[in-house]
C-alpha cells in the first residue's frame, strides 16, 4: 500500500516541483495551498506524513499541527517549514508536536531524506 503525504503550502510552484519528486519515489501525495482544505482532507482520509509550510492563508501551519495532534494523530509524522530561520520558531514547533522544521528554500534532495527516514522508501526502486 502506498504510503500517503499530504502536503500543504501556499507556493504553488515549489508544492508542484516537490510533489512531482515525491510521486517519483512511489509516495501518494495530496498537495493543498491552505491548511484548511489540508485538515479538511486530514480527517477525512488516513495519511502517514505531514508536511506543512508554518506560514499560510485561512490556516497557518501552527494551527493545522495543533489541531492534528489535538484530533486527528498524535503520532503522525509531520514536517514543518517556512522562510524564517529555524532558531526562530524551534521551541514552539517542538512543544506543538512537530517532528522536524526544514528552512526555505529546501532542498529536493534534504524533503526527500527526511520523508524516506520518516515513513520509509515506498514502492519506487528506480526513483531518481
Amino acid at each position: 500500500m502506498k504510503k500517503i503525504i499530504v502536503f500543504a503550502d501556499d507556493n504553488e510552484s515549489f508544492r508542484l516541483s516537490l510533489i512531482s519528486k515525491l510521486d517519483r519515489y512511489g509516495y501518494d501525495v495530496n498537495g493543498f495551498d491552505n491548511g484548511l482544505e489540508a485538515l479538511s482532507f486530514m480527517q477525512r482520509n488516513r495519511f502517514d506524513l505531514l508536511i506543512v509550510d508554518l506560514f499560510m492563508p485561512q490556516m497557518d501551519g501552527f494551527d493545522v499541527i495543533t489541531s492534528v495532534r489535538k484530533t486527528i494523530s498524535g503520532t503522525v509524522p509531520i514536517i514543518a517549514t517556512a522562510s524564517a530561520s529555524a532558531n526562530d520558531f524551534k521551541t514552539q514547533i517542538e512543544e506543538l508536536g512537530a517532528t522536524c522544521y526544514l528552512t526555505k528554500p529546501i532542498l529536493a534532495n534534504e524533503l526527500i531524506v527526511r520523508v524516506l527516514i520518516l515513513i520509509g522508501m515506498i514502492c519506487d526502486t528506480n526513483a531518481e
